[in-house]
């Protein structure tokens, strides 16, 4: 799933920038736009049922990624239009994702973290700060 981002988001970045100097050019455009339809399309073979987005297709929701995604996302729907609830979902999701403490724990873990005694810090702090991000407020 990272990897699917990761390989999109360089895309957004040349769109965004193309568009802010006057650079883009209609012939341009269209071929960004058509990375972006077959980005997202892959993007959402990773999304769980029960909401977020999964290591692989089929897999449950992970906080980790599914904040990951939803910057990409939030980033996406500034140079390309697509549905705004995939990204409103993305976002319920992980708010729903915390637990009563009000930490996020990536739910399949992260093997670097997981040899931490507070694992939980670190991945609270990048998933609200990617809520923050994609929700247009900041953290």
């Amino acid at each position: 799933m990272e990897q699917t981002i990761s390989v999109a988001y360089p895309n957004v970045a040349l769109h965004g920038y193309l568009r802010e100097t006057g650079q883009l050019t209609r012939e341009t455009e269209a071929r960004l736009n058509e990375a972006h339809r077959t980005g997202l399309q892959r993007i959402l073979s990773f999304e769980a049922a029960g909401g977020g987005f999964g290591w692989y297709g089929g897999r449950e929701g992970n906080a980790l990624l599914s904040g990951y995604c939803a910057m990409f996302l939030a980033d996406l729907a500034k140079v390309f239009e697509f549905d705004p609830r995939i990204l409103e979902r993305t976002i319920a999701w992980l708010e729903k994702a915390q637990d009563s403490r009000g930490r996020w724990i990536g739910s399949d873990g992260h093997a670097t973290w997981q040899r931490l005694s507070d694992a939980e810090i670190p991945c609270t702090a990048y998933v609200a700060s990617a809520v923050g991000a994609s929700s247009g407020t900041r953290v």
